[in-house]
């Protein structure tokens, strides 16, 4: 039988005590009950409360990979939602550029939670085209529906969405190879053409869904669109991600504990933490001397022997996790042991595939892929993985069962089983 998706969660009761887990979850637990499938049971709680993290990459390499979460976002959102938790989101993304330097990406800040959707491609062709040698301008397209429907006033774009390829070719004849036959007076910028950030609709940074009730109930399709434009990173972000030292910045008592901080209303006290990561290119957190700007580019990042655990200056996970537990503990205003045992976190990441960086990279690089998705290469996501495994309600594969490995499709909507939720509607089990 194929390895169960939740290896931390699911027991088999065959020769073993079920009731060795769930330890005593105080507080923010209270009722729980067992879901059988085939010959594993689920030992599944749900929460009262949950502050869901998304924290997505935004790197050019992950254009291709967005399509995942757009398209099944709202399967993914509505299983959520059935858990009956009382949920809020916020998304973040891996970019932790500070200085500029080569910063071109508009809207996503380090350690910020968005508060609006960044509809701009990044500079590759792949963004721009799902078949760039036809110049088929789909990916384009799809960011300029995301423009139109997060704008601030959606009526003033919706020109956006009668340009055609013909169209698009004319006016943006750098980003296809071939613009004969066009005038170069059409000529324009991306930049120019969409709307600027300032014109995006302001949503965030959190989305409670206390807000999307109404006398009818909840207001799923009002909510669904706030987060589908939320969840609209862009792919303008720095190649170097580090999505582990946003989420340490973002949960941090600086970032969220007072009513001046960026995040802060994010993390309730009654509340557990659910986080996601969706990683193309890993994590590259590290203790600050790396230089970022060599000719070997983020080779350091997948720096090891084979699939060796990494050693510095990328940040030992280990070390950083006590630390990590204990300022979410103060945020929340309890015990570490309840952060611990109620933080869930699904890492959607590339199998571990490290290699030594060459003494000289001036003759050029190539990151080490570490699996191929049906979107592209994967890059290697252990320390993701060592982040999730870290808590007990952890789950994030590694080797060719990492979840971006193929197609994520399917995880992605069973996503609220994944996080340990139970799915069924039964209430003191």
């Amino acid at each position: 039988m194929k390895p169960s998706l939740l290896p931390i969660l699911v027991l088999s009761c065959v020769g073993l005590a079920c009731a060795e887990y769930p330890v005593d979850l105080p507080r923010s637990q209270p009722w729980e009950f067992e879901e059988e499938e085939g010959d594993d049971i689920y030992l599944c709680r749900t929460p009262e409360a949950t502050d869901f993290l998304f924290v997505i990459d935004n790197a050019g390499r992950s254009c291709p990979f967005q399509k995942y979460l757009r398209h099944n976002l709202s399967e993914m959102v509505d299983g959520l939602l059935d858990t009956g938790t009382d949920l809020q989101f916020g998304v973040l993304t891996g970019h932790a550029e500070e200085t500029g330097v080569i910063d071109a990406e508009p809207v996503a800040r380090r350690g910020h939670l968005q508060d609006r959707a960044q509809p701009l491609p990044g500079f590759s062709m792949e963004c721009y085209h799902e078949q760039p040698a036809h110049g088929d301008f789909r990916r384009l397209q799809e960011q300029l529906q995301i423009a139109v429907e997060c704008a601030a006033e959606p009526a003033q774009w919706e020109h956006l969405l009668d340009l055609n390829r013909q169209d698009l070719r004319c006016l943006l004849p750098q980003h296809t190879i071939n613009s004969e036959g066009c005038n170069p007076g059409q000529a324009t910028t991306v930049e120019q053409l969409l709307p600027s950030p300032e014109q995006m609709r302001v949503i965030g940074p959190v989305i409670a869904i206390e807000d999307y009730e109404g006398p009818g109930g909840l207001d799923r399709s009002a909510l669904l669109d706030d987060l589908r434009c939320l969840t609209a990173v862009g792919s303008r972000g720095f190649g170097i991600q580090k999505p582990i030292e946003a989420v340490e910045i973002a949960l941090s008592p600086a970032f969220s504990s007072a009513e001046h901080a960026p995040n802060y209303g994010f993390i309730r006290p009654l509340a557990s933490t659910a986080i996601t990561f969706f990683s193309v290119k890993g994590d590259c957190s590290h203790d600050g001397t790396l230089d970022e700007r060599t000719s070997c580019g983020d080779l350091p990042c997948y720096a090891g022997d084979g699939d060796g655990a990494p050693g510095p200056p990328l940040i030992d996970v280990d070390e950083l996790m006590p630390r990590f537990a204990a300022n979410l503990a103060q945020l929340r205003g309890v015990d570490l042991d309840e952060v611990i045992h109620q933080t869930r976190v699904v890492s959607f990441h590339g199998a571990t595939h490290r290699r030594p960086v060459p003494d000289d990279c001036s003759a050029g690089y190539q990151s080490p892929v570490a699996c191929h998705s049906s979107a592209g290469p994967v890059f290697s996501g252990d320390q993701l993985a060592r982040f999730a495994q870290w808590f007990p309600r952890g789950y994030g594969p590694e080797d060719e069962e990492a979840l971006l490995c193929g197609d994520p499709s399917l995880e992605l909507t069973r996503l609220a089983t994944l996080l340990g939720f139970c799915t069924a509607g039964i209430e003191d089990g």
